[in-house]
């Protein structure tokens, strides 16, 4: 896009240039590399539309010149009319308008197929990649999926495939099983689904057994909807999503960057509070200051949860009882603790770890994990992204004991609506909201 631009702005200054001192002997640059940036403006947007900088256009051998030409038409267009809404056409030339026309459309299309040629070369010499996909169906739908097919129309790289049996349902559960943990130890960018979508009960097999994983899912047109589109309209064809993205790397770089500077700023002022907390707790009982529990987090990998000991036990089992009210097994201490949520601050050593975020999905218990995994279908997603200290569901007044289902239903929704939209401002008015759901939630104990 940058070379494009560069591109209309040269040619609307060597236009000008060859126009006006060749037949009028003077010439104004300036006027005419601002034209020259407009007109780049206008025909990346144009181009943008498009799809000409979709990544599988570049390694196509053959250059999209009917794309370029509307794309341009647009852009004179666009010129002319600013021309006559300014009243600017009497202060321009309009030969030298015509000689910067002429010599720009050439120009991107001689640049786009030298450029599509060293792209088409550096792909072949593994020096350009597409996204790491593993790719999983049946045998009759890869076999028609290349490498190069992917690559060419997709934008990703096959990094490994898996074959599901056709029939047998036992043995398919197995097969998609074992594709998650394979997706998850090649650290893939996404998942690609080839299976017939007639076969809805093997499409809701391999989605439900992937959307415990943070990744994006797509389904790839099945051989009969690629035979009713035929070869020409093929470039038309769409992934279809069938989990979406979470967080992308530069929300996550973001989300990371604001844990980071707040969690020491925080950590930094609570210094003293912390060490007078640990203190008490020490004295308050026999047991350690720090409670530790396995939780999971992150694409459901499990790490280690900092409190503060609220209780007498410490519990990490296979069944963990919640807390509820008046519970014996909490210390006169922790429940001051607990009910200030002043035993949640040595979280704020996970965040530094990279274990937790300071918003996001409450992390809990392994046993309590396991126990509503399997009762509520949608749990997995809320390992999409780092568990927080806080979250959307705490702040709506989902704080504390579950006494039943639908209280742990009503947590998870909220979860994965916090997945579904997350957003800055998102985690900036949960962090508000926190401060008042700590001094009037009364599920606090």
């Amino acid at each position: 896009m940058l070379s494009d631009a560069c591109i209309v702005v040269c040619a609307s200054v060597i236009g000008n240039a060859v126009y006006q001192r060749v037949i009028a002997g003077d010439s104004d640059l300036g006027t005419y590399a601002g034209l020259g940036l407009f007109s780049g403006v206008g025909y990346l947007l144009a181009a943008h539309y498009f799809q000409l900088y979709q990544s599988r256009e570049f390694v196509r051998p053959r250059v999209e010149f009917e794309r370029i030409f509307v794309a341009w038409a647009f852009m004179i267009f666009l010129l002319s009319a600013f021309f006559f809404l300014m009243k600017f056409g009497s202060q321009v030339s309009r030969g030298s308008i015509i000689c910067f026309v002429v010599i720009a459309l050439p120009s991107l299309l001689l640049w786009r197929r030298w450029a599509k040629r060293i792209i088409r070369n550096e792909v072949r010499a593994g020096t350009i990649r597409g996204r790491r996909a593993l790719l999983i169906g049946t045998g009759d739908e890869l076999l028609s999926i290349t490498h190069h097919h992917l690559l060419t129309h997709y934008g990703v790289e096959e990094a490994e495939r898996i074959i599901l049996p056709s029939q047998h349902c036992a043995k398919q559960e197995g097969a998609a099983h074992a594709a998650v943990y394979l997706a998850r130890s090649m650290d893939a960018d996404e998942v690609i689904v080839a299976l017939p979508w007639g076969d809805t009960r093997l499409l809701e097999i391999v989605r439900g057994k992937f959307k415990a994983l943070p990744l994006r899912v797509r389904l790839l047109p099945d051989r009969f909807a690629r035979s009713l589109m035929g070869r020409r309209s093929e470039q038309q064809l769409q992934l279809i999503d069938i989990i979406r993205a979470p967080l992308s790397r530069t929300d996550r770089l973001l989300k990371r960057c604001i844990d980071v500077v707040v969690a020491v700023a925080t950590i930094s002022i609570l210094l003293p509070l912390l060490a007078m907390v640990a203190l008490a707790v020490r004295l308050d009982g026999p047991g350690p200051v720090i409670f530790r529990q396995r939780r999971r987090g992150f694409n459901g990998q499990e790490f280690v949860i900092y409190k503060f000991r609220t209780m007498r036990v410490a519990e990490d089992g296979l069944k963990i009882i919640q807390a509820t009210r008046g519970d014996p097994r909490v210390t006169k201490l922790g429940e001051l603790l607990r009910r200030s949520s002043i035993d949640e601050l040595p979280q704020l050593f996970n965040v530094l770890r990279g274990e937790m975020s300071l918003v996001g999905p409450r992390p809990h218990a392994l046993a309590h994990d396991d126990e509503y995994g399997a009762q509520i279908s949608d749990y997995a997603f809320r390992h999409h992204v780092k568990p927080g200290i806080t979250g959307l569901a705490q702040v709506a007044g989902l704080r504390g004991e579950t006494k039943q289902l639908d209280q742990m239903k009503r947590r998870i929704d909220l979860d994965i609506k916090y997945v579904d939209n997350w957003s800055l401002w998102l985690d900036l008015q949960i962090l508000g909201r926190t401060f008042f759901a700590v001094i009037s939630s009364p599920n606090a104990y």
